[in-house]
C-alpha cells in the first residue's frame, strides 16, 4: 500500500485536481507538497501530515467509498532578520490528496488531531 501512495503522490498535478498542490514556500516544509505518511494497522489507518511549527491550518476532511479526500489551507509566518533589519511575511499554502483505502473503513470514527509539527488522521476499520 506505501508504494501506491508513493506512486500517488509523485505526480502532482498542476491544473489544480485533486492530486494537485498550489501554494508557496515551505508551509510543509518543502516548496511543492506535505509529507504524507499512511501507516496500516490491524484495526486502523493512519494519516500523517507534516506541517511546518505553529502553523495555523484549515483542514477538510471527507471520507465516502473508502476513499479519504483532505484539502487544507495552512497560513505560517516567516520571519527575517537580513541585514539586521527585522521583517516578516505570511506564507500562505493549500493542497489536496484522495487516499484511497484498501479495507472497510468506520467513518464516523474519523479523528483528527493536531500538534504543532503535524497532523493525525486516524481511521478505525470495520471488522
Amino acid at each position: 500500500m506505501q508504494q501506491e501512495m508513493n506512486r500517488l503522490f509523485s505526480g502532482v498535478a498542476s491544473n489544480g485536481s485533486s492530486f494537485g498542490f498550489s501554494g508557496g514556500l515551505s508551509a510543509f516544509g518543502t516548496a511543492t507538497q506535505p509529507e504524507i505518511e499512511l501507516q496500516e494497522s490491524g484495526d486502523e489507518y493512519r494519516v500523517i501530515i507534516s506541517i511546518a511549527k505553529d502553523s495555523q491550518v484549515e483542514l477538510v476532511t471527507e471520507l465516502e467509498d473508502n476513499t479519504l479526500s483532505i484539502s487544507a489551507q495552512v497560513r505560517s509566518e516567516v520571519r527575517n532578520s537580513a541585514s539586521g533589519v527585522q521583517s516578516s511575511s505570511t506564507s500562505i499554502s493549500q493542497f489536496a490528496r484522495s487516499i484511497p483505502l484498501e479495507e472497510p473503513v468506520n467513518a464516523t470514527g474519523l479523528q483528527t488531531e493536531k500538534s504543532p509539527e503535524e497532523i493525525v488522521i486516524t481511521i478505525p476499520k470495520i471488522g
